[in-house]
């Protein structure tokens, strides 16, 4: 009796175990994940206007790469079933690290010099459907933060002194983290997108 029992068990948890992963592949080949609502399967494709604001287009180009990175619409040049609009609203930085500088001597003054900076980012974003021309998504605003290390430093002659493990010239740091920043950026963008339905 004991065995007849576990059998019947068994197969009740073989019939439930196979359920799932039936189900699991029919929502898995429409491009639904769990723990996440992605685009509904009617749309096949998503195109990318070139963005406002993004002057080297290397965030256009980060956009575009994230999309093709993951599941669901694919990336259409111009005849996207959903257009995705983006505009930077605003590129700035602050400090958030500092040191005493030192004089020639190498002794501390009381003179405070950025060592450490951030780089933000802000971004307009709006999901279209082009097909009806509706918005169906936004538009919202997106922020991405980046901090990065920087020397501060000139020699006497007014050329900036290498340090080791930093970029020296503030400006220099600045443009290095543009990068970087669109491609975190980028990631947030659409990570929004494809998980906001």
């Amino acid at each position: 009796m004991g065995n007849l029992k576990t059998c019947k068990l068994l197969v009740h948890n073989f019939k439930t175990l196979t359920g799932i992963a039936i189900l699991s592949f029919v929502l898995v080949s429409c491009g639904y994940r769990f723990g996440e609502a992605p685009i509904p399967c009617q749309y096949a494709t998503i195109s990318v206007p070139y963005i406002i604001n993004d002057s080297d287009g290397y965030l256009t180009q980060s956009v575009i790469r994230a999309i093709s990175e993951r599941q669901g619409p694919r990336y259409s040049q111009c005849t996207g079933d959903l257009i995705l609009k983006v505009e930077i609203i605003d590129l700035c930085e602050e400090n958030i690290g500092f040191r005493y500088d030192r004089n020639r001597k190498n002794k501390l003054t009381r003179t405070i010099i950025p060592t450490e900076g951030r780089a933000i980012a802000i971004v307009e974003v709006e999901l279209i459907d082009a097909l009806r021309s509706a918005t169906i998504l936004g538009p919202v605003r997106i922020t991405e933060t980046l901090d990065y290390d920087h020397d501060y430093y000139e020699s006497r002659g007014g050329v900036n002194v290498l340090s080791l493990g930093q970029v020296t010239d503030y400006e220099s740091a600045r443009d290095a983290v543009q990068r970087p920043l669109y491609r975190c950026l980028a990631n947030k963008i659409i990570e929004y997108v494809y998980e906001s339905w």
